[in-house]
C-alpha cells in the first residue's frame, strides 16, 4: 500500500466556484501554517480531477479541473508556479458557464506565496485581480490598495499545496488546525479540522490516506 500525503481534495470543486470562506479576522491566528518544508510535491506535477453532480441518484460529469506545478522567476527568485484550471463540461454551459484559472507564486523555502492571479468566469459575472503579497512589510498590494495581512498569510491555491506538508502524526482527531487566507480585500481566519486515517480501497488498489475537513 502507498502513503499519499493530504491530496488537493476540494481543489477540483473550488475552481468551479467564487469561494467566499470563513469570516473576516479580528486578529491573527496561530501561526501554524508558518515554518513547514516542501516534501510532497515538486516541478512538474499534474492533478486531473472530474467534478460531478448528482442528480435524481445519477452522477453526470458536469466539469473538469486540471492543477499543475512548474518552476518560475519571480523578483530574481525561484518560485512554485501553482496553477488550477476549472471550467464545466460543454453541455453544461448552456445552463452556467464556468472557467476559472488560478495562480499562486510560492516561494520555494517558506511556501509563502508571494503573487496570486484570479480570472474567473461564471455566468456573467467575470472577475481579474493580481495581488502582490510584501513579505517584509506583511502587506497584500491590489489593483484596489495596500492592506495589512498576517504573517504566514495563505492565498485560495498556495493553501492547499501547503496543506500537504503538514506533519498530522502530531496531531489527535478532531484537532483544528488553524491558518489566515487573503481573498477579496479580507482576511479570513480558517481552519481544517484532522479526522484521522482510514485505509481506503479504490479500483486501483488501497491506500492509506489522512483524512481531514476544511472549513468553507
Amino acid at each position: 500500500m502507498k502513503l499519499f500525503k493530504p491530496a488537493l481534495f476540494l481543489l477540483g470543486s473550488l475552481l468551479m466556484i467564487n469561494l467566499k470562506a470563513g469570516q473576516p479576522s479580528t486578529g491573527i491566528p496561530e501561526d501554524e501554517f508558518c515554518g513547514i518544508r516542501n516534501t510532497s510535491f515538486q516541478e512538474g506535477e499534474q492533478l486531473k480531477y472530474s467534478v460531478y453532480y448528482s442528480l435524481f441518484g445519477i452522477y453526470v460529469n458536469a466539469g473538469n479541473a486540471t492543477i499543475s506545478t512548474s518552476l518560475k522567476r519571480l523578483n530574481n527568485r525561484t518560485v512554485y508556479h501553482l496553477v488550477g484550471d476549472g471550467k464545466t463540461s460543454s453541455s453544461y454551459d448552456w445552463i452556467t458557464k464556468v472557467n476559472n484559472r488560478y495562480e499562486s507564486y510560492v516561494d520555494t523555502v517558506s511556501l509563502q506565496p508571494m503573487r496570486f492571479v484570479r480570472d474567473v468566469q461564471e455566468g456573467n459575472h467575470k472577475k481579474y485581480e493580481v495581488v502582490s503579497f510584501n513579505r517584509t512589510a506583511n502587506t497584500a498590494v491590489t489593483p484596489d490598495g495596500v492592506d495589512k495581512v498576517p504573517n504566514c498569510v495563505q492565498d485560495l491555491v498556495s493553501a492547499f499545496f501547503y496543506m500537504r506538508n503538514i506533519n498530522f502524526n502530531k496531531y489527535k482527531p478532531n484537532d483544528k488546525i488553524h491558518f489566515s487566507m487573503f481573498l477579496d480585500k479580507e482576511v479570513y481566519n480558517m481552519y481544517i479540522r484532522y479526522i484521522g486515517k482510514e485505509e481506503v480501497k479504490t479500483r486501483y488498489g488501497k491506500f492509506r490516506a489522512i483524512k481531514f475537513r476544511p472549513l468553507l
